[in-house]
């Protein structure tokens, strides 16, 4: 690749993320992103049936498995092994190949070819 070619292409590579970075400051500005209230509260307010109904929609499934290291005492004196408790989240294969092509294709846009 000449001098020329490079100087042009880093031009345009330097326009793309000027343009990317005054599209994110305007998308995450004060005006765009209005106040939320605290989900912590919202979440009291909830029903059980509403709180189950809301984690059966966003979790896929929980894994309980012994933590590899952690150990506690019980009441008794002896140690116990403690347990971890993952929350794994609902993934849409359609959504997250999507999610993971975009990815991709960010990724070899940014890259020059030689």
């Amino acid at each position: 690749m000449d001098l020329p070619t490079y100087r042009a292409v880093a031009r345009e590579l330097d326009a793309a993320h000027d343009q990317l970075a005054r599209e994110h400051k305007s998308l995450t500005g004060e005006a765009a992103m209005p106040e939320l209230p605290d989900p912590s509260q919202a979440w009291e307010d909830l029903s059980t049936q509403d709180r189950r109904a809301l984690t059966e929609m966003l979790v896929d499934k929980i894994v309980i498995s012994q933590h590899p290291h952690e150990m506690v005492d019980a009441p008794d004196g002896r140690p116990k092994r403690s347990y971890t408790i993952r929350a794994i989240p609902y993934q849409d294969p359609v959504q997250e190949a999507a999610r993971l092509k975009a990815v991709h294709d960010a990724r070899v846009e940014i890259v020059p070819r030689v």
